[in-house]
Formats: structure tokens, C-alpha cells, sequence
């Protein structure tokens, strides 16, 4: 998209040097608002900016301030600008909801996994000291595979909530 945005200025650029005086004989030509226009179609927010500011500047040096197509101009600008700050806004939600997933996941871990695993091995410290008693063994080997599949359990509905599944079969 960049060789786009730059290929429409540099024709508009062009139009402008080779053809000046014609392009502004009772207004501004047509095609300086359509090569704006195609900037915003295409999603070229910063180009488009760049190239209303300009179209803003020169109608109102060469037409007047007043005139119609200055008046568009920089409503066009002002649409431009309008944009860049909603995408700006949109970004920075888009952050913000990352870093908030970050720190969910983070909770999960530390709160659920982490402290399920931590239980595990005192319950294997434990099953070491009851060697002597295949009753105590049998107990803690029951309760050690109970915690593992809650763990493993746990470990499944984060990672399900990271990567949902129905993103896995549909993209």
C-alpha cells in the first residue's frame, strides 16, 4: 500500500507541476479531489493527511479561503485527521487489551497451575516418606493423580482460552 500512496502523489504532484494554472482555472480540478479520495478508499490514512493538508493549503493560497473547494479541502483534511485519531484510539485499546489478557494469564498461572504443581511435589515429598506403608502410598498416589488431572485440567482451559479452538477448525 505504501508504492500506492506514493504513485497517487507522485501523479498528483506530477498533474499539479506540468499543468498548474489549468488545474486551478475556476477551481480546484476534479482529479486533485479524486487522488485524495482514493487515498482514504485505500485505507492510506497518513497519505491521505499529507496530500488534504496540501490540497487545504493550496486552494486556499490560489482559490480563497471562502471558495468551495477550500472549504472541501479541509473538510477532507479534517476527515483525514478525524481517522488518524481513531485509529490511534483503536491502537491503544488494542494494547491495552493485550497487556490485560497478559496479566489474566498470568493470574491463571501463578494462581492456578503453579500452585497445583507446587502441591504436587509436597505430596511426592509425602509419598516418599510413606514408603513403609503401602496403605498411606496407595492414598497419596490416588490424591497425586486427582491433583495432576485438575493441573493438566487447568493448564487445557488456559491454553483453550489463548488459542480458542474454534479458531483452530475455522482460522
Amino acid at each position: 500500500q505504501p508504492q500506492l500512496a506514493d504513485a497517487l502523489r507522485s501523479c498528483a504532484a506530477s498533474l499539479q507541476q506540468a499543468a498548474a494554472e489549468p488545474l486551478w482555472t475556476s477551481g480546484c480540478h476534479a482529479i486533485l479531489f479524486h487522488a485524495g479520495r482514493s487515498l482514504d478508499t485505500a485505507g492510506l490514512t497518513g497519505p491521505a493527511v499529507a496530500h488534504w493538508q496540501e490540497g487545504a493549503s493550496v486552494n486556499a493560497r490560489v482559490l480563497r479561503p471562502g471558495h468551495p473547494d477550500s472549504l472541501t479541502a479541509s473538510d477532507r483534511l479534517a476527515a483525514a485527521e478525524r481517522r488518524v485519531t481513531t485509529l490511534a484510539e483503536q491502537r491503544q485499546d488494542i494494547l491495552d487489551a493485550v497487556a490485560s489478557e497478559r496479566r489474566r494469564i498470568e493470574r491463571n498461572l501463578h494462581d492456578g497451575a503453579q500452585q497445583q504443581l507446587v502441591a504436587l511435589s509436597v505430596h511426592l515429598g509425602m509419598l516418599d516418606g510413606a514408603a513403609d506403608d503401602p496403605g498411606e502410598v496407595r492414598e497419596l498416589t490416588v490424591q497425586l493423580r486427582s491433583g495432576l488431572a485438575a493441573a493438566i485440567d487447568d493448564l487445557r482451559a488456559l491454553a483453550r482460552g489463548i488459542y480458542p479452538p474454534v479458531l483452530a477448525g475455522h482460522g
